[in-house]
């Protein structure tokens, strides 16, 4: 039984919530009845504040469940008064305010926390025209790797190649740097950092690419004559100080109209005017993530002497406007909208997933964007040890993987695939042959 989600919903809240959830365990309370008579015996009634409702939202389980800390993440959110609807991925586990995998619709409004601190997360997928025969060759798998290294930087700290030509991308002379004094204050750092990547679970790997279907942007694409580079990584330092910065004051706009909002949970109206400077920062974070991207690519297929084929970036961190009124805010989850092609990548050593979305409203035109995590990070360092790790990355070039990334500390991918076989379908297989991570976690990546 759920009884911090049952909890919740009768209207518990803050310590009384947790303490109440801890007698029931205790107690081995399994009906609903029997637990609502001994909380409201032993902690009184709930306070039932007007402005926290939980609005109904859809779920696609995974095989393997989801934790406990997911529906009370979830509850809150679908609780807050502009919420209108929302719906959980295969993916979803805890974070911080929304569950990662969570999408939340809110009626003329935007939440900064609900989008995340790494603004406009995204995957980029680029098919390069090399024979895949090529992968089968460990020496080539090795030098790919170093290529890797050359073109980009992951972790704390900032670029680590020279000036040159993408120094002065038209991202960093772009004018949405003044949209505020805090904005302006991060494109010093945005422009050390960029062509750089995250770290933790940020990567760049070398795939190789096996077509399930034929839409029309790989129609011209053959398995035998391309590799991929896959990307994943966001906005960096600028990005997490822009996320909380505006979260604060989403928090403290929020307080001053409404009471029993956690922290967390706070919101601008889409029309004032945070509301607006939020909405455009994010979106010029997602142009920085997105130029980022094209930078590594760019230096990657100069290295090789290619021009990339096909070039598919899919956002998994950001809101959007899903009609005239309510804003979609997409955390850890991808837009499966009909015809919408993406990237799902799964763990280090395991497949991933060139999808085209179905367009299914249950959803909320939404996929997961991973395999997801069915523990955190510290249990997954603690469970799995080096030879665990090294036998689940069998002919598999890597590096900079850390203990919490290993493939054994993610969900099945083939089973949250099947889970959301309704909102996607599989036009790629994506075979990981090289794999560089970022390691230690930075700038809340």
């Amino acid at each position: 039984m759920d009884y911090n989600n049952i909890l919740r919903i009768a209207g518990y809240r803050g310590e009384t919530l947790k303490n109440a959830a801890i007698f029931c365990r205790d107690n081995g309370i399994e009906e609903i009845a029997e637990l609502r008579m001994k909380v409201n015996k032993k902690f009184g009634p709930p306070n039932k504040n007007p402005s926290l409702n939980e609005v109904p939202y859809n779920k696609i389980i995974p095989a393997s469940g989801f934790e406990p800390e997911v529906y009370n993440q979830m509850g809150m959110a679908m609780s807050i008064p502009p919420a209108l609807s929302g719906a959980l991925m295969p993916d979803a586990h805890p974070g911080y305010s929304v569950p990662i995998g969570g999408v939340v619709l809110l009626n003329g409004a935007i939440s900064p926390a609900f989008v995340g601190v790494d603004i406009a997360c995204s995957v980029t997928l680029a098919l390069l025209p090399i024979d895949a025969k090529n992968l089968e060759d460990t020496k080539f798998k090795e030098h790919l790797l170093e290529v890797l290294k050359k073109v980009t930087h992951f972790g704390p700290g900032n670029a680590t190649f020279g000036d040159g030509v993408e120094r002065s991308a038209n991202i960093i002379e772009n004018g949405s740097w003044n949209i505020s004094k805090e904005v302006r204050k991060q494109k010093e750092i945005a422009q050390r950092q960029l062509g750089s990547s995250g770290g933790g679970n940020h990567f760049a790997d070398i795939v190789g690419v096996v077509k399930s279907g034929n839409p029309a942007y790989l129609s011209s694409v053959k398995d035998s004559e391309v590799i991929g580079l896959m990307l994943h990584s966001g906005s960096r330092k600028a990005g997490y100080n822009i996320a909380r910065y505006y979260s604060k004051l989403a928090d403290e706009e929020t307080a001053k109209n409404h009471t029993g909002i956690p922290k967390g949970y706070g919101w601008f109206d889409i029309d004032s005017t945070l509301g607006r400077e939020y909405y455009f920062s994010m979106l010029l974070m997602e142009r920085y993530t997105l130029a980022n991207h094209t930078i590594i690519v760019n230096r990657f297929s100069e290295e090789l002497g290619v021009t990339p084929v096909a070039n598919i970036t899919t956002v998994h961190n950001i809101a959007r406007y899903y009609n005239t009124s309510s804003v979609i805010h997409r955390k850890g989850a991808i837009n499966a909208a009909k015809g919408m092609p993406g990237v799902i990548p799964g763990s280090a050593g395991t497949f991933s997933y060139l999808v085209n979305g179905k367009g299914n409203e249950f959803s909320l035109n939404s996929a997961s964007h991973g395999a997801g995590r069915p523990m955190s990070r510290t249990k997954s360092k603690a469970l799995f040890d080096e030879e665990k790790f090294r036998n689940s990355m069998n002919g598999i070039v890597h590096s900079g993987i850390d203990k919490d990334e290993t493939p054994m500390a993610y969900k099945d991918i083939n089973e949250v695939m099947d889970a959301q076989k309704d909102c996607v379908e599989i036009d790629a297989i994506l075979m990981p042959k090289v794999v560089l991570m970022g390691g230690k976690a930075d700038d809340g990546d």
